[in-house]
């Protein structure tokens, strides 16, 4: 394993409290609107109820902070230069969820379908090739193998399918930060190989 880059530390603590405030924002939402569970619409219905449209914003822009975050970090070690790129778009990208309620008209409804396409593809392709480039350690596979599963999921329950579909974009996130935050750890990569 090569020797771990100190400045990535204070990075991966501000990623850590950005995503605390992610998943705490998701869950305030979820607190004042418990039969979101039930809605098909997954952390979209967050975007269009009045009641969890700041706690999701928050999230929302923590998540766009944290990604700009990492992003920069990564700029510096070349051989990771797709990670960056990725997830500066992502970053860009983000804040139309919020910007475009579905609910609105059947045009936002398919820019958000739309930008919610993006956004989950362009994680799962980073996901991805951070595990096929950068890391190569069961963790980072099990991760990528609960964005897959959880990817489907989302995906079924958007189409009215099955049920879960909040609760399978949740672990989708959850696994992709988990994801970033073991990028961060282990820098700077150069394939690193190890066994956890």
């Amino acid at each position: 394993m090569t020797q771990k880059n100190s400045s990535a530390r204070p990075v991966a603590w501000w990623f850590l409290l950005s995503q605390a405030i992610v998943f705490g924002g998701f869950l305030v939402a979820f607190l004042l609107t418990p039969h979101s569970l039930n809605a098909n619409e997954g952390l979209s219905f967050f975007g269009v109820t009045a009641r969890t449209l700041i706690p999701y914003g928050v999230s929302l822009t923590a998540g766009a902070v944290s990604l700009v975050l990492v992003s920069r970090t990564l700029k510096v070690h070349h051989h990771l230069e797709p990670i960056p790129r990725s997830l500066t778009i992502l970053a860009i990208v983000l804040p139309f969820e919020i910007l475009t309620p579905f609910r609105l008209s059947s045009t936002f409804s398919v820019l958000h379908e739309v930008v919610s396409t993006v956004v989950f593809s362009l994680e799962f392709v980073t996901a991805y090739w951070i595990v096929s480039h950068a890391l190569d350690s069961r963790t980072s596979k099990y991760l990528l193998a609960v964005m897959f599963i959880a990817g489907i999921g989302a995906w079924l329950g958007t189409k009215q399918i099955i049920g879960f579909s909040l609760i399978s974009q949740v672990a989708f996130q959850f696994a992709f930060s988990l994801l970033l935050l073991q990028v961060l750890h282990a820098l700077p990569l150069s394939k690193v190989q190890t066994s956890s």
